[in-house]
C-alpha cells in the first residue's frame, strides 16, 4: 500500500480502496487518515460537480452560434434565391 499520509494525486478507485483499508484498522490515525480522505473525496465530487457544469454551458454555448450560423446561411440562401432570374 502507498503511504496513507500521501493520498495527492491517488485516483478515486485507490482512495476507496484505501478507505476500505483503514476502515478494517480502526486506528486513530487511521481515522484520522478518512477523514481526510473523506474531505479529498467531497472535493473531487465537487470538482465534477463543476466539469460537467461546465460541459453543459458549453454545449448550450455551441448551440446557440449553431442556431445563429444556420440563421445566416438561411438569410444568405434566401437572399441568394430572390435575386436568381
Amino acid at each position: 500500500m502507498a503511504d496513507p499520509a500521501d493520498v495527492r494525486g491517488m485516483t478515486r478507485e485507490a482512495l476507496i480502496e484505501l478507505v476500505d483499508e483503514l476502515r478494517s484498522g480502526e486506528t486513530s490515525r487511521g481515522r484520522e487518515l478518512e477523514l481526510r480522505l473523506s474531505a479529498l473525496q467531497e472535493a473531487f465530487n465537487r470538482k465534477e460537480a463543476r466539469i460537467a457544469e461546465m460541459r453543459q454551458q458549453a454545449k448550450a454555448f455551441l448551440a446557440k452560434r449553431l442556431a445563429a450560423a444556420q440563421a445566416e446561411t438561411d438569410a444568405v440562401a434566401k437572399e441568394r434565391d430572390e435575386r436568381a432570374p
